[in-house]
């Protein structure tokens, strides 16, 4: 793929903004990616990283504060280095990619231990992951145990497999958020389970945003005198509850679903069976 082939912005390295050092920190702790096994999105892109730029080494490198950690590594043998022999250190600072073409020649690596015993770096080029906030978190590098140069077509490639590492990024985040939340959800359930068992007329409900099913606990259900059909529940309890009382239950709902505010509304509710009984609706 030749450099003229592509369009204009399509090799603009992202914009790296001034953030002290506990924030940009923050921001790679906020995507819990570090000391996680290995994953093949990352590995892949480490793969073709060192194909495209014909190096023997590549890897995705996250910097904390006292290492560099490869989350992909494609001919290291080792998942870490400390931060003081790190060129990535280096190469976060700046918004483009971060070329070394021969560190023994480098007063700021000539001593490395990298560079004067294993794996015996040379040639350098790191990459920012640059985070849509403006955050480097780390860099793509590949490394070469020969002096040279790189060529501008894999300068190229190297910052286009650089933002697919961002991307990945995000989708462990996201991941790793729902996740979270969805081991929060199960222990919230088995929480109000629990309390059904122990309280006489308590009961839990759940209902996804933008949903038109309410899902009933065993204990709600038997106190609603409602089936197991989630849909015709809603619509029974629906029709069960007088006009007013139904729309200040509706705006409360969607009042916590759209903004996230507690919803705790009382309403009485005819029940299938003809008794009346009052209700309290905790969200």
């Amino acid at each position: 793929m030749l450099r003229d082939d592509l369009p204009p912005d399509l090799d603009d390295p992202p914009p790296v903004i001034a953030v002290s050092e506990d924030q940009r920190l923050a921001a790679l702790r906020s995507y819990a990616i570090l000391d996680t096994p290995p994953e093949a999105r990352f590995d892949d892109i480490a793969a073709l990283a060192a194909v495209l730029c014909e190096t023997p080494i590549a890897a995705v490198s996250l910097v904390d504060e006292h290492r560099q950690w490869f989350k992909a590594a494609q001919g290291l043998p080792v998942r870490e280095t400390p931060i003081s022999l790190s060129f990535c250190k280096h190469a976060i600072d700046g918004s483009d990619i971060f070329v070394v073409e021969d560190a023994t020649r480098d007063p700021r690596f000539n001593c490395n231990a990298l560079v004067t015993g294993e794996p015996f770096i040379r040639f350098y080029a790191g990459c920012p992951l640059v985070t849509d906030d403006g955050i480097a978190l780390g860099t793509l590098m590949v490394i070469d145990r020969q002096p040279r140069a790189l060529g501008e077509t894999q300068a190229v490639h190297l910052r286009m497999l650089a933002r697919q590492v961002v991307v990945a990024l995000e989708l462990h985040r996201q991941r790793s958020a729902l996740q979270q939340r969805l081991a929060e959800q199960a222990h919230d359930h088995a929480m109000l389970h629990a309390l059904g068992a122990r309280v006489a007329g308590a009961g839990y409900w759940s209902k996804a945003p933008g949903s038109g099913v309410l899902e009933l606990g065993s204990e709600a259900r038997h106190l609603l005198g409602v089936g197991d059909d989630p849909a015709t529940a809603f619509e029974a309890l629906q029709a069960g509850m007088p006009d007013t009382d139904r729309a200040a239950w509706e705006a409360a709902l969607a009042a916590c679903e759209a903004d996230e505010l507690p919803m705790d509304v009382q309403c009485p509710l005819k029940l299938p069976v003809g008794k009346t009984i009052i209700t309290r609706w905790l969200a």
